[in-house]
């Protein structure tokens, strides 16, 4: 943490005393941690999944729907050895997994974390990214993470720059997607269909960007094949600064999400889940106005 390299953007800084680009200090900082429903069904199930939101994030995308909390840091500070011990209690609340959403910048204090952990805890740990990740961050990860929940955002240099002030997104997402699928290359599931191990891609379509997700498709099942296990989401709401990008400044349109789909179908793809349009509603974005922490 005195020299901070733990994503792409390497900002080596001493996070003591400066923040980097994800505005995170040494503490780990939770926002949220409250059973969500709005995963995929293998990951949700009847009896949720205990999703810890953090905040900040280095990745800045300018339609983020968590925005309240990934531009600065906010939330109830942990140490590892404190978020450890919340691990444990929270694994006990009945949640089907515990579920780590954009936990990036805090990869050194949640690994030692879920080392002084892991062996309290008997069901599932996951690690839900933006997919802009070192390999070697994820690396040091292995045997601790059961399931990898991985955005693939964007194919084209260009339209990852607009959107997320990075030229390099693909191929530092390929890397990190061959990481998560080396650790764990097949999808297993309980007698309830509820996912124990394995990993799913997810893919949010843009508007007005049905050729970039296209291209990006056809790039995963070129380099993984069509027996990955790919989640097509539709549940954009323009949010964030996208008031500033009129070309996203709206509602996914059925007709550009139906494209994506038929060309998913066309490839060939065996596995995976199809967000319903109902999706696109702010309904679905928590509320991260007050600290709401289980306890």
């Amino acid at each position: 943490m005195n020299n901070c390299r733990l994503c792409p953007f390497e900002c080596e800084v001493d996070r003591e005393k400066i923040f980097g680009r994800c505005n995170a200090s040494t503490f780990i900082h939770i926002v949220r941690a409250r059973p969500h429903f709005g995963e995929e069904p293998c990951i949700s199930g009847e009896r949720g999944s205990g999703t810890i939101f953090f905040s900040g994030c280095a990745l800045r995308c300018v339609y983020c729907q968590n925005y309240k909390i990934s531009r600065e840091e906010k939330g109830k500070e942990f140490s590892a050895e404190e978020f450890a011990k919340f691990l444990i209690v929270y694994a006990k609340s009945g949640v089907h997994n515990i579920n780590l959403v954009t936990p990036s910048h805090y990869a050194d204090k949640i690994t030692q974390a879920l080392i002084l952990s892991r062996d309290k805890i008997d069901i599932p740990i996951i690690w839900n990214s933006s997919g802009y990740e070192k390999e070697e961050t994820l690396r040091k990860l292995a045997g601790l993470i059961d399931i990898y929940l991985i955005d693939s955002k964007y194919y084209s240099p260009e339209v990852s720059l607009r959107y997320s002030k990075v030229n390099d997104y693909f191929k530092v997402n390929l890397a990190a997607l061959k990481e998560a699928f080396s650790q764990q290359p097949k999808n297993l599931f309980d007698n309830d269909g509820i996912l124990k191990r394995g990993v799913i891609v997810r893919h949010l379509v843009l508007p007005s960007n049905t050729s970039d997700s296209r291209k990006l498709l056809k790039a995963l099942k070129e380099n993984f094949s069509e027996n990955i296990t790919v989640s097509l989401m539709c549940q954009y709401t323009p949010l964030g600064n996208s008031e500033n990008f009129p070309e996203i400044n709206r509602r996914l349109k059925r007709k550009e999400f139906k494209t994506v789909y038929d060309f998913l179908l066309s490839l060939g793809y065996k596995n995976g889940y199809i967000q319903s349009f109902s999706s696109a509603d702010n309904s679905y974005v928590p509320n991260f106005d007050i600290i709401d922490i289980y306890e």
